[in-house]
């Protein structure tokens, strides 16, 4: 029988939304049912019990935080997110700047505050998304940007998703289905 993978995401320029399809396309190829939604734009309706048998949940973090409303989520559906097959993604610059550290940190609280244990998890690197941001976000981006000797051409987006080792984590969390 075919698995039937929920990856739900919050986005907020549109990088883990990126991912989320990606990720989805990658893992129906490999032959399961897997559809990427948006958090914020659920149907009602939108049963994850009779709707899933696994779940993948992507967020991005943004001063530090990931959206409320996928906290929300977690936090509610944390029991049944612990007894299926489950995978957190936290995508951010920390990541994508080399503070490994503190990107893990910020996965870490995220889980804790939950009450989820998640099978799999991973920091995610994001991207500069310098065309989606308002003039006072792109300068605020452009000299934490500047400081960390990255791109600072407000006229392109600079990514730093690694897609290559996102398939080979969603081939490891089909494996484990």
């Amino acid at each position: 029988m075919q698995k039937r993978i929920a990856l739900l995401y919050g986005t907020t320029e549109g990088q883990s939304a990126k991912i989320a399809h990606h990720m989805a396309h990658h893992l129906r190829v490999r032959g399961a049912d897997a559809a990427a939604m948006h958090l914020a734009e659920l149907p009602l309706d939108y049963d994850p019990v009779q709707n899933s048998d696994a779940f993948v949940v992507i967020a991005s973090v943004h001063q530090g935080v990931h959206q409320r409303y996928v906290a929300d989520f977690a936090r509610t559906h944390a029991t049944l997110l612990n007894e299926r097959p489950s995978a957190f993604l936290s995508v951010s610059l920390q990541a994508a700047f080399g503070a490994g550290e503190e990107a893990t940190q910020t996965l870490e609280d995220f889980l804790r505050a939950a009450g989820w244990t998640p099978t799999m998890t991973l920091c995610v690197p994001g991207a500069l998304r310098y065309t989606s941001y308002n003039w006072l976000k792109q300068l605020v981006m452009r000299s934490i940007a500047k400081e960390r000797g990255e791109p600072t051409n407000t006229g392109e987006d600079v990514e730093y998703t690694d897609f290559g080792a996102l398939d080979a984590f969603a081939d490891d969390f089909l494996q484990k289905l």
